[in-house]
C-alpha cells in the first residue's frame, strides 16, 4: 500500500515534532510556504490530504481555488488556525473539510487528519 500523502502550506517550517508524527503513522510529506508553489505541487501529483495554516496570505481564496479544480475535489483540506479570529470560518465557508485550533498538538493532528481522511473515504465509499 502507498503512503497517504499531505501537503502542509505553512508560513514556516513544520514542526519536527509534527512531521515526526505524522511520518510515524506512515504519511509521506510535503511543504510549501507558498499558495501558487502549492497550487503547482497539486497539479503534479495526487495527494490526499493539503494541511493549510490559515496564516498563510491568501489562504481561503487558495482554499476556493483547490475545490474549483475538478481533479483535486477528492483531496481533504484541514486548516489550522487561531480561534475567535474568523478564520475557521472563513476557511470552512471556503470549502475546508475541517479545522483544528492553533497552537496544534501533534496527536491531535494526527487524530484530527486521520479522522477527515476516514470520514472522506467513506464518502466516497458511499458514492461509488
Amino acid at each position: 500500500m502507498q503512503p497517504r500523502r499531505i501537503l502542509v502550506v505553512a508560513e514556516g517550517p513544520i514542526s519536527d515534532s509534527i512531521r515526526q508524527a505524522l511520518e510515524q503513522r506512515g504519511f509521506d510529506i510535503g511543504a510549501t510556504d507558498n499558495p501558487a508553489k502549492a497550487l503547482q505541487k497539486l497539479s503534479e501529483s495526487e495527494l490526499d490530504l493539503i494541511l493549510i495554516d490559515l496564516e498563510v496570505a491568501q489562504a481561503a481564496e487558495f482554499i476556493r481555488k483547490v475545490r474549483n479544480i475538478s481533479s483535486l475535489r477528492g483531496t481533504s483540506v484541514l486548516a489550522i488556525g487561531e480561534w475567535g479570529s474568523g478564520q475557521p470560518t472563513v476557511a470552512l465557508a471556503a470549502g475546508a473539510d475541517a479545522y483544528e485550533p492553533a497552537p496544534i498538538d501533534p496527536e491531535r493532528l494526527v487524530d484530527a487528519v486521520q479522522r477527515v481522511l476516514h470520514k472522506r473515504a467513506a464518502a466516497v465509499g458511499m458514492n461509488d
